[in-house]
């Protein structure tokens, strides 16, 4: 028996490490997400939740929508017209204009929004906000969600059909709570204006029947400065993508769940390599929810927030 075994294939396809250097040279490094600004996350998914809650508000543009329009464009309903633009004085947000401008980039006043850019983009925008922050699901598998992709088991508990892309690539159901059943709901009335598919995010105009793209890169800022999350210390507006809301998931999970749980929260994510998971609760927002705990609950905080590493160290070693 020789001193090695040799390859059974008889075939090596590099003989130095600077050819494969060179086969790999378009690869990039992959960078760590980083950490969005804990406060302004908040006010974004705290705003962006007051709006799926609001129901009656919800309801009432779209009735003022489908009880049609003047020659001139102009809503039919003016009582429910002033009722709604009441409401919305009263959550801090801009009104609707009188007119419905269908033209998918007509420049609304100061302080106001047309009834299409507000129905179209703001609303929308919230509810994929709601879902990414409370279901930590990747934005290309939202973009594959269908119509009744709710789903109420015999206990009544609630669940989400989506496709999983990483790792799996096939169809699963994850649990989901009350706020992400609404904000699916809302996408889906919006979506019967564009009943060409069953893709929940095909929305469409409810005039024109034409789609109404909902465009994450270009809108989100839009609606961050309607929900008048603060800006930074520069003057600038962060810049939100679904993966701020996917960390966010599991550093709430992580300090303020009441029974935390790596290898669940692994599950969720469909990671098969805890230290991945452990990685998103890691983030900076983390350090905030010690502090505030610490403040409220001085030593009794720090000894929960040591049981809980406890908790996930432990987890790692199971889930292995």
């Amino acid at each position: 028996v020789g001193s090695h075994v040799s390859d059974p294939i008889g075939y090596q396809a590099f003989h130095r490490p600077r050819d494969i250097a060179a086969a790999v040279k378009w690869a990039k490094k992959s960078q760590p997400t980083d950490d969005a600004p804990e406060e302004l996350a908040a006010w974004l998914i705290n705003a962006s939740l007051e709006i799926v809650l609001r129901q009656d508000l919800f309801n009432g543009i779209v009735q003022l929508v489908r009880t049609g329009l003047s020659d001139n464009g102009q809503v039919l309903d003016l009582d429910r017209h002033e009722a709604i633009n009441h409401q919305l004085r009263d959550m801090g947000l801009p009104t609707l204009e009188v007119f419905y401008q269908k033209r998918q980039f007509a420049q609304p006043r100061e302080g106001s929004l047309d009834i299409r850019t507000f129905l179209l983009v703001l609303v929308p925008i919230a509810c994929l906000v709601v879902i990414f922050a409370f279901t930590a699901r990747r934005d290309g598998e939202r973009s594959l969600l269908t119509t009744g992709c709710i789903e109420h088991d015999a206990f009544g508990e609630l669940w989400l059909n989506i496709l999983i892309l990483k790792n799996e690539r096939e169809f699963d159901r994850i649990p989901v709570p009350r706020s992400v059943e609404l904000a699916v709901g809302m996408l889906e009335v919006l979506k019967e204006f564009n009943p060409k598919n069953d893709v929940l995010c095909d929305i469409g105009c409810p005039f024109t029947g034409e789609p109404a793209k909902i465009d994450l890169v270009r809108d989100l800022g839009r609606v961050c400065g309607w929900l008048r999350v603060p800006r930074l210390e520069d003057g600038s507006q962060y810049h939100f993508t679904p993966r701020h809301f996917r960390k966010f998931f599991g550093t709430t999970h992580h300090f303020r769940w009441m029974f935390p749980n790596l290898p669940a929260l692994s599950l969720h994510y469909r990671h098969w390599n805890p230290d991945t998971t452990r990685g998103y609760i890691k983030m900076r927002g983390a350090q905030g929810l010690r502090l505030l705990d610490e403040k409220q609950g001085n030593s009794k905080a720090a000894r929960s927030a040591i049981e809980r590493e406890k908790d996930v160290a432990e987890g790692a070693k199971s889930l292995v």
